[in-house]
């Protein structure tokens, strides 16, 4: 499987001591994906989900575990993401749902029955990371490494009815991360220096993916 998320965030940060700062993230993600299905014996059959933006949280913390005299900085961080998008499943290029019907109609041999459903992705990421970082003037950039775990919780359900007889189907699906390490780069850019700034960052390895986000610290 093969996700496509883009995410915007806004994170308010609370320090609860002069290294340690804590913070929340509020956003919208979105997160669409394709998939190949292998029978034995019948060609493989793509599956695709394509969403809507939705909303997104997290939580987390940051603390600085050094710093040099010159300034950079070794830092910790550990954090827990979480978002659930409504969206379309279609396979083979066909939408599900409409296939189940075309299905239902023939096996049943009831011309006038009806089908409906709707589909449902959950991803959840933790991640921990190390990072050096250093400030110059009103930009912060940063560089780390990190493990993280991403699981991918798919369902399908949907109800309808045959000669009268109503019924009920559940389709459940997960998927997790191949790549479990990763490498990352970014920077502050502070915009009131010690309360609001936007980030940027990019990961690579274990996921390829862009983060822009605004922090304002209280």
């Amino acid at each position: 499987m093969e996700v496509d998320s883009n995410r915007v965030f806004l994170k308010s940060a609370l320090g609860l001591h002069p290294n340690v700062d804590i913070f929340v993230k509020l956003g919208m993600a979105s997160a669409n994906w394709e998939a190949k299905y292998k029978e034995p014996v019948y060609p493989d059959e793509k599956l695709e989900f394509e969403d809507d933006w939705d909303f997104a949280w997290g939580v987390g913390a940051k603390v600085k575990i050094f710093e040099t005299p010159g300034g950079l900085r070794f830092m910790g961080d550990a954090q827990y993401l979480s978002y659930k998008v409504d969206g379309d499943f279609e396979t083979g290029g066909k939408d599900f749902d409409q296939e189940i019907l075309e299905e239902l109609r023939l096996d049943s041999g009831d011309p006038n029955a009806t089908f409906s459903g709707a589909s449902e992705v959950e991803i959840k990421e933790w991640q921990v990371a190390l990072y050096v970082n250093q400030t110059f003037g009103n930009f912060s950039p940063y560089a780390g490494v990190k493990y993280s775990e991403c699981d991918v919780d798919v369902e399908f359900k949907g109800s309808g009815q045959a000669f009268g007889n109503p019924f009920s189907l559940k389709i459940e699906g997960d998927a997790e991360a191949d790549n479990n390490f990763g490498i990352f780069l970014g920077t502050d850019i502070y915009i009131i220096p010690n309360q609001l700034s936007l980030n940027l960052e990019v990961r690579f390895i274990d996921e390829t993916a862009g983060t822009f986000g605004l922090s304002y610290r209280f």
